[in-house]
């Protein structure tokens, strides 16, 4: 989807063409936003399967699994099998796990580096097995690869405060720290290095308004904090509680659920007046808490700055499902017939979306009818004070995934021109031809067209020969209309639509047409 996987999935792409893997270009031109992990991965594996949209998004979707599996057992230093199971699978089943498997940014390899950290912190403070602090260094100088040094403060307040308010000054002030702070350096010193030549040794260049930035600077302070202090521009002025409410969407189908086991830990803690119990776990509260409100204090905001701190969120609401929730069987009871509803109304969304957003298609009711008869059966089956009912809100949500990756996200990319358009002119169809672009940028129609279609001017255009093919949007051809209207014949028409902004308008197919624009394919005569 267009911007951001569209444009890294093109940054991976150039840089496996170029071989530029220490200096990121976009376009050609001077890449300084992101950290180049999840490029390197991306470039590593289409360099091995081929470049493809599945083959960019492997890394990050294979990062994702070991943070499920990271934070089973990181659960286990605590929990007991089955709290640990659940916040493993309530960390697959949510909006923003499903978004990120689809719409691949850095977001997701950071939310895998980093609670894989954690886990490998834990693991080496309480075995002393020195593979736990190779493991944590690896994982941290990961995280901080994926997007700056995010990574690092979010697991060591995780981490730290838990230490600290257990009074756990061994853990803390172990000398083994230092070294694997060492081994991150040596990490990050490729990325360094490549930052270092590409602008710090080039004061005369000017990226993001940024006359001369440092890239080592930028990397450490300005990206990340000076969003904080004001040291970059970027402010879309969001308010505070901003996050609150994007994860009422992100975090369902258990944002109720975190929220109760939330206000119920805090609630806790200040009737004990802050009295933090030996061994027990607090790893998760300031995990998720602390970057909560760091990140909330941020002069720009997205939804997905948040998605990192989801496995700790996970973890609290398991704890609360298992081991708190079913000493009070009227909440209880509550809780499970609200689940239901809610969950039944994510599948009827789908059901109306049939009738009224896109075509339904044989294996989109297969799953609809599935999901329904499964998720009823599933929840009849379960007792009022049984634990596995929520294994039914979770084949629920799962089939809701389902129809949402195979039915709702491939019909919406219709509507993407860029990707439409370029797959078109990738096919053998149009092999051995001259294809050119004029008002075209987006990242998708590079990438499908694996960045082989070059962009004309204006005066380029008059001096086409006969039989070339131009892509362009009609706000384009406008520049050109009493050219086109003489020389060249259409060959293909699409809708344009920017897919992640939504609208009820475009969604109904009945107005639709009011909102989408035309782009095409012309050809010299």
């Amino acid at each position: 989807m267009e911007i951001d996987a569209a444009q890294y999935a093109s940054i991976s792409l150039e840089m496996l063409q170029t071989n530029s893997y220490l200096e990121v270009y976009d376009q050609g031109h001077d890449y300084l936003d992101k950290p180049p992990l999840l490029f390197w991965l991306s470039a590593f594996s289409m360099k091995v399967f081929g470049v493809s949209n599945w083959a960019y998004k492997l890394p990050a979707m294979l990062v994702l699994l070991l943070g499920v599996f990271s934070l089973y057992k990181l659960a286990r230093n605590w929990y007991n099998e089955e709290t640990s199971q659940l916040a493993a699978l309530l960390l697959c089943f949510n909006n923003a796990w499903l978004l990120m498997t689809n719409d691949v940014r850095t977001d997701g390899i950071l939310s895998g580096f980093i609670v894989f950290s954690v886990w490998q912190v834990i693991e080496f403070a309480n075995s002393k097995r020195w593979i736990y602090l190779l493991g944590a260094a690896i994982g941290i100088a990961a995280a901080m690869m994926s997007k700056g040094p995010i990574g690092l403060v979010i697991i060591g307040m995780a981490v730290g405060f838990h230490w600290l308010v257990l009074k756990d000054w061994k853990a803390i002030f172990k000398w083994q720290w230092l070294l694997m702070l060492l081994i991150v350096g040596i990490l990050l010193g490729p990325m360094l290095y490549g930052l270092y030549h590409q602008f710090d040794l080039h004061p005369e260049k000017e990226v993001y308004d940024l006359k001369g930035p440092s890239g080592i600077l930028f990397f450490f302070y300005t990206q990340s904090f000076g969003r904080i202090t004001g040291d970059i521009y970027w402010d879309n002025h969001a308010p505070w509680h901003y996050f609150f409410d994007t994860m009422a969407w992100d975090m369902q189908p258990w944002f109720h659920l975190f929220l109760l086991a939330l206000i119920i830990r805090l609630v806790s803690l200040v009737k004990n007046r802050f009295r933090f119990e030996p061994n027990s776990e607090y790893v998760s509260l300031f995990g998720f808490l602390l970057p909560l409100i760091a990140l909330s204090a941020s002069r720009f905001k997205l939804p997905h700055y948040v998605f990192p701190i989801f496995p700790f969120a996970a973890l609290i609401t398991a704890d609360f499902i298992c081991n708190k929730l079913p000493q009070f069987k009227a909440t209880f009871k509550g809780m499970k017939a609200f689940q239901f509803a809610l969950n039944m109304l994510l599948l009827a969304a789908v059901a109306v979306a049939f009738s009224f957003f896109f075509t339904p298609n044989f294996i989109s009711i297969f799953l609809l009818v599935t999901g329904f008869l499964g998720f009823v059966f599933l929840y009849a089956k379960s007792k009022s004070l049984n634990l596995k009912w929520y294994h039914s809100q979770l084949f629920a949500f799962g089939v809701f995934g389902l129809l949402m990756s195979v039915y709702f996200y491939p019909n919406l990319l219709k509507y993407q021109f860029s990707s439409q358009m370029g797959k078109d002119l990738a096919s053998a169809k149009y092999e051995g031809k001259a294809v050119y672009r004029f008002g075209i940028y987006d990242r998708s129609f590079g990438f499908y067209t694996l960045n082989k279609v070059p962009l004309l001017t204006k005066p380029e255009i008059k001096n086409l020969a006969s039989g070339a093919i131009l892509a362009a949007t009609a706000e384009s051809l406008q520049e050109i209309d009493t050219l086109v209207q003489t020389e060249f014949d259409t060959l293909a028409t699409y809708n344009a639509y920017p897919v992640t902004q939504l609208n009820p308008e475009f969604l109904l197919k009945k107005f639709r047409d009011q909102k989408v624009k035309k782009t095409y394919l012309i050809i010299k005569k």
